[in-house]
Parts: structure tokens; sequence; C-alpha cells
């Protein structure tokens, strides 16, 4: 199963991201069909999944994991240390708040009129059942598996006490990825033929959204473009040029570019905050 994004290469020995790396690799190593989603958060409204599974013909996952020995008492929830037991929030009440955040956005975003309903589901790998954690989260709503082996396996055998009445097509799996990681769900397929820029190139405007810092260097074959007389611009094999580019505002930056045209309009540069 692919799983995205990649696990980040600073937490792979960190001793506090074991637990999600476990089952990152357990997710890895299945060949069901599906995709999981690491850290899957759709808007800054929703709290944090660790992972979201959907799994073709199966149903749809929100895990959290967490590592280490919990235990519970009268609803207190707690984590032992090797300084001693560290009172915890429930991981019921994240795992359900987390799971229905996604659920409503999807169900906001997706096309046609269906739910897309997702199991709640608490891993916990490094510990054995616990029948008081276990009664908890059945009145919880939510979903207990001890330990990561075999863990795709025992989702799916999940599926059957869940009431998947409608578990996802291939499709909506794609849909769904789409909407939390634009460009995984709908693949440009590998035959697609990209058009021949036409050579009459004229002045475009582009625009970088989402941007904290953003370096930019634009080199194109044709003839060159005038270049300030105060900047140095070395040397470029054949004939490739530096072009314009103007940038406009603080929180995003409007790029304009020249592709062989007439030189761009002079326009007075706003100051960047």
């Amino acid at each position: 199963m692919n799983v995205y994004p990649e696990f980040p290469e600073h937490r792979l020995k960190d001793p506090k991201r074991q637990a999600e790396l476990l089952v990152y690799r357990e997710l890895q190593k299945s060949d069901a069909p599906g995709v999981a989603i690491y850290e899957a958060r759709p808007d800054y409204q929703c709290k944090e999944l660790d992972y979201f599974v959907p799994l073709t013909g199966v149903g749809r996952y929100g895990i959290q994991v967490k590592g280490g020995d919990y235990r519970t008492e009268k609803g207190a929830w707690y984590l032992a240390t090797p300084g001693g037991e560290e009172r915890k929030d429930s991981p019921l009440k994240q795992a359900w708040d987390s799971t229905m955040g996604m659920h409503d956005f999807l169900q906001e975003h997706i096309t046609g009129n269906r739910n897309p309903f997702i199991v709640p589901v608490i891993v916990f790998p490094d510990m054995k059942p616990d029948k008081d954690i276990e009664a908890c989260a059945m009145q919880a709503g939510v979903r207990i598996l001890f330990g990561a082996d075999n863990l795709v396996e025992r989702l799916v055998e999940l599926a059957g006490a869940c009431n998947f009445f409608y578990p996802p097509t291939a499709a909506e799996v794609a849909e769904e990825v789409e909407l939390l990681m634009p460009g995984l769900g709908n693949p440009v397929p590998e035959e697609t033929e990209v058009p021949a820029t036409p050579p009459d190139l004229q002045p475009r405007h582009f625009i970088i959204q989402h941007a904290g810092t953003v370096n930019v260097e634009l080199l194109m074959p044709g003839p060159g473009n005038p270049v300030p007389e105060e900047t140095e611009v070395p040397a470029t094999p054949l004939d490739l040029q530096p072009l314009h580019f103007i940038i406009q505002h603080a929180d995003s930056v409007n790029v304009y570019i020249t592709l062989g045209g007439p030189e761009p309009p002079q326009q007075d540069s706003p100051s960047v905050e």
C-alpha cells in the first residue's frame, strides 16, 4: 500500500515517533487496495489524524497511534513513564473528534450524495489487550487494536462489525485522496501529451500562492531580454537568458514573465515587507 507523504527522515530515530513509524511500515507492507495518508488534516479547524486509511471495497479508517503503556481508571487516562505515571487526555476523545472532523470535511466536499463513513481506531503498538480500555472504547464508539502486527488484515476484519454498507470504490478513494493531497488522487496519465509551445510567445502573468519564501530562477531559450545595468548576469550556455519577474505583494507573489516577447512595461516596484 502506498503511504503519503514519506516518513520524515529526522523522525526515524526519534523515540517519541517509533510507534508511528512502526504503523507506517506495517501499512507499507500491505498489498491491500487503498492508500494511507500520514498526519492527515483536511484544514486547520480539524484535529489531525495520525493516519487516514481508505481501503477500496472495504471501508475508511481514522487512526490515532499511542505508543507506550496506557491504563484507564474512572475515566482518567495514565501513561507509564520512567518517572512514574503521567496523566493524559483521553485518546478516545481525540480519536473521535479527529475522525469526525475528517468525515465532515469529506462530506462537504465530495461529489454525489454519499456518507463517507469513517471508523475511529486507536492502535496501541506496545500494549497487550486491556479489558478496561476495550470497555471504555466500546462505549465511546472507538475501535481498539493492540500491537501492530498484520495491521491492515485486522482493519479489514473490523469492517464486518462496523456497518460499512457502502464501502468506497476506487474512484471515491481517489477523489477523497485528491481533496487531502492534490495531485495524488488523480495523477496525470503517463500517455498524456503536452502540447507544443507556440513560437510567438507573449507575456503572461503567473501567481505563486502559499509561499513563505520563494526562490525564482527562470531560464528559457530565445533572444535575450533587457536586464537592468546594475544587475550582473553570468553567461549562460545555449543562449539561455534570464527573464523578468516583479514581486508585487507581500502575501503572494506575482511573477511577470516575458518569453521571447517585448520588454515588459515599466512598473513602480512596491515595497515588500
